[in-house]
Formats: C-alpha cells, sequence, structure tokens
C-alpha cells in the first residue's frame, strides 16, 4: 500500500489541472495505471484522494454491515456515490473535478497533505489552518499513538 507523507503545494491551472508532488508521484508507481479516487471529505473543506486498493480496503470493511441495512446503504451512497476515479496524466497532473475544487475553495493554488495511505488536497490558507490546529491538539491533548504512547 502506498505510503503519502508531507505537505506540497503546487499551482492550478485554468482547466483545473494540478501537478501531483513527486513523492505521491512515486508511492502510486505500481498501483493501477495511476489511478486515483476522489470525494469531497466529510470532515474538513478538502478533496480526499485514495488509490484504488484503499478504495477496495473501504469496500471490505462494508462487509462488517448486513447487505441492504441503512448504515451500508448510507456508507456506499456517501462514499463510492460521491466519489470520481481520475488518472494522472503523462506529466502527472490531474484534473480536479470543478464542483470539488469549488467544495474545497481551491482556484490557483492547491496544498496537498500526505494521510499515511490517502492524502487530501486543500486551498492553501485552509491547509496551513488545519495543520497548525491538528499539532495544537497534539500538543494539548498529549495524542500518542499505540497503548503505550509515544512517537
Amino acid at each position: 500500500m502506498a505510503l503519502f507523507a508531507g505537505t506540497f503545494e503546487n499551482k492550478v491551472d485554468s482547466k483545473g489541472r494540478v501537478s501531483v508532488p513527486a513523492p505521491f508521484r512515486a508511492e502510486l508507481e505500481g498501483q493501477r495505471a495511476n489511478q486515483l479516487f476522489l470525494f469531497p471529505s466529510f470532515t474538513c473543506a478538502a478533496i480526499e484522494a485514495g488509490t484504488v486498493e484503499w478504495m477496495e480496503e473501504i469496500k471490505q470493511g462494508l462487509k462488517d454491515h448486513r447487505e441492504f441495512s441503512p448504515e451500508r446503504r448510507a456508507l456506499t451512497t456517501a462514499i463510492f456515490g460521491r466519489a470520481r476515479p481520475v488518472r494522472l496524466d503523462d506529466m502527472g497532473r490531474l484534473v480536479m473535478p470543478r464542483d470539488f475544487a469549488e467544495f474545497a475553495g481551491i482556484s490557483g493554488r492547491a496544498t496537498f497533505v500526505g494521510q499515511a495511505d490517502t492524502f487530501q488536497i486543500w486551498e492553501p490558507a485552509a491547509a496551513q489552518k488545519a495543520q497548525e490546529e491538528a499539532v495544537r491538539q497534539v500538543i494539548e491533548n498529549g495524542l500518542t499513538l499505540g497503548p503505550g504512547g509515544g512517537l
């Protein structure tokens, strides 16, 4: 599975094309034809981006819910019903769907923020504010990894 880490800012052209950062493109090598799935975030004004393999993991997780249950229907509609597949072109760019860019407030520049097995695409000032808030929460709440703590 891919590992997306770091924060990068790139220009968005008039057609909505933006270069995926080189470290992220390197993680996509070997993935299915450089294909990603994009969808508006449920928790912030950003675009979520994940690989085909990541979407397949989500699909597997749906098996925890009964077929045709309200929970499963809501999850599949909210995630898969809104997701759009995109492919990187030969120059490593993707085209952001216009409505997704509007949702995230992205126009001339976009910030890519690694989220381990996914990444988010933000309007740059909003990304900076969200990162500052995340760091504040980690420090103020003493957030750590694992049961033994420690980063």
